[in-house]
């Protein structure tokens, strides 16, 4: 009895595990956007509320930003990883509104089976010819095709 106990126990564990185990979603989990001081640091201390006050102080003195910097947190399973990139499209208020400035990056082909962050930077002279970041979108390409986007508000 005790045997037939812990079959229907795994049995149940492997058909409850098994979606997960098959998910090949890829998927854009959250972007965040942090300007870089002139050490390319986005807070002072390893602490959520500082990194916040940090990044409000670099905002509201723009002669302390030295670029800027889209952390991007993503998933995704059985993807080819010498031909994945990320594309990061932006508007701001002194670029041209219809044509967005468009970065694009590969990512570096590590262990691809759980969340990975990456990042893009975006340096002063550029951030300076964009004015302030109006809108955004982050898609996750796996050669010419998009596998996932996450786009701002005002996109």
């Amino acid at each position: 009895m005790n045997l037939a106990k812990l079959a229907s126990l795994i049995i149940f564990w492997l058909l409850l595990c098994s979606p997960a185990i098959a998910d090949n979603n890829v998927k854009i989990i959250k972007v965040l956007k942090h300007y870089l001081d002139s050490q390319g640091r986005i807070s002072l201390a390893p602490s959520l509320f500082e990194r916040d006050a940090y990044q409000e102080y670099l905002r509201k003195n723009p002669d302390q930003q030295a670029g800027l910097r889209f952390d991007i947190n993503w998933k995704g399973k059985k993807i080819d990883p010498k031909r994945l990139y990320l594309r990061l499209e932006l508007r701001g208020s002194l670029s041209h509104q219809t044509t967005p400035l468009v970065i694009e990056k590969q990512i570096e082909p590590k262990n691809l089976w759980f969340i990975k962050w990456s990042y893009i930077k975006i340096d002063k002279v550029t951030l300076d010819k964009l004015g302030y970041i109006l809108a955004w979108r982050v898609t996750l390409l796996e050669a010419d095709q998009a596998l996932a986007s996450s786009q701002s508000f005002m996109w």
